[in-house]
């Protein structure tokens, strides 16, 4: 054990001296791929135009302890599956990570199967003429 660690200081060291600078031209939302089992959601405000004919209110008893979001990632290997882009999926707002990337927030929400994990529901995205972005 004491070789492999005599081995990797080297490196670990080497990576906590490089300079890495985290911005908006490095961490690009369309470069994210959430794990298996967890989809990228961009939050609704509590009202929300779609388009120029459509608005969406979350009504008050879901906004104080739901929250309501356009699916905007799916990991690739969970295709076809019970989520796809666009969808618009109920959660409850304490679960999941929140992630910001520029002047965006995003959160990260796990799901085991459509019935169990963090997502409570979904409108499926043929219901919506809107960019889920």
């Amino acid at each position: 054990m004491a070789d492999t660690d005599a081995a990797i200081k080297p490196c670990f060291d080497a990576l906590l001296n490089q300079e890495t600078v985290l911005d908006d031209e490095n961490l690009r939302i369309e470069d994210f791929e959430p794990f298996a089992r967890h989809i990228l959601v961009r939050q609704v405000p509590p009202e929300k135009t779609l388009g120029t004919t459509k608005t969406l209110i979350v009504p008050d008893k879901f906004a104080q302890q739901k929250a309501m979001g356009f699916v905007v990632k799916v990991n690739p290997d969970d295709l076809p599956g019970p989520f796809e882009e666009g969808d618009l999926v109920l959660f409850a707002e304490s679960c999941g990570y929140d992630v910001t990337v520029g002047e965006a927030t995003f959160k990260v929400l796990q799901y085991h199967t459509e019935e169990e994990g963090e997502i409570l529901g979904k409108w499926p995205a043929a219901n919506f003429a809107v960019d889920a972005g």
